[in-house]
């Protein structure tokens, strides 16, 4: 996969923040309606136009995407969904909780050891692949 595939295009990621934005609403707060951007702006620290700027184009600054990212995320959002260019086998909801609902006993204290190593590797990369494509598509983004 080249670096041009990597990157998400700057219309579907303020289509996804827009979208989640949304979602929140209705399933977090279980609000009849959408809370407006000023709403979501004090939530997570920023202004509407921000907020604005980044749900309709995907543009702003990174300072301003980073707070709102990290807002999604204290709320259980995953945040490979929001940035990853083709998100279809990727949950809404963070990759923690996934494992957390797969995690199976092992049988003794040796494949447990080895059980949780291989969970803590397999975390380190989905962390790095996460970070190489967040600054792929900042530089393109944001650039």
């Amino acid at each position: 996969m080249n670096q041009k595939e990597q990157m998400i295009d700057p219309d579907v990621l303020g289509q996804r923040l827009l979208t989640l934005r949304k979602y929140y609403s209705k399933n977090v707060l279980n609000l009849d309606k959408d809370i407006s951007q000023t709403e979501l702006a004090q939530k997570c620290g920023l202004n509407q136009n921000k907020i604005h700027q980044l749900e309709f184009g995907g543009k702003g600054r990174i300072e301003s995407f980073i707070s709102l990212l990290n807002f999604y995320i204290s709320n259980g959002f995953n945040p490979l969904w929001i940035v990853t260019p083709d998100n279809g086998e990727i949950s809404l909801y963070t990759a923690i909780e996934e494992v957390t609902d797969e995690i199976m006993e092992p049988a003794d204290e040796d494949e447990s050891a080895n059980y949780y190593a291989d969970q803590i590797v397999e975390e380190e990369r989905k962390k790095t692949e996460f970070f190489e494509a967040m600054e792929a598509n900042f530089n393109r983004i944001f650039g």
